[in-house]
């Protein structure tokens, strides 16, 4: 991963709502899930695509709000532990 790949995700993560985030559903009516930061009561995203894969789709993006941050951090240590190595 590129330095300029891991800023554009630093900078996606920084603008996102603050974590954690959380979902329900989907939904008895409509089928829809929906994701929201906990505790907050307002969806940041609505998730249908009429098949098994909505609930795993919501969680997958309820989870990637505190992973992609957590991820970066852990690239961030290895290469620095690696230029620390290089010297």
């Amino acid at each position: 991963m590129t330095g300029e790949r891991l800023a554009e995700l630093k900078a996606l993560a920084s603008a996102a709502s603050p974590g954690p985030w959380t979902f329900f559903g989907p939904a008895p009516h409509s089928g829809f899930c929906c994701v929201l930061p906990v505790g907050t009561g307002r969806y940041v995203a609505t998730v249908t695509n009429g098949s098994r894969e909505t609930v795993g789709n919501a969680a997958f993006i309820a989870t990637a709000r505190q992973a992609v941050p957590e991820l970066i951090a852990e690239v961030e240590r290895l290469r620095a532990l690696f230029r620390e190595r290089e010297s």
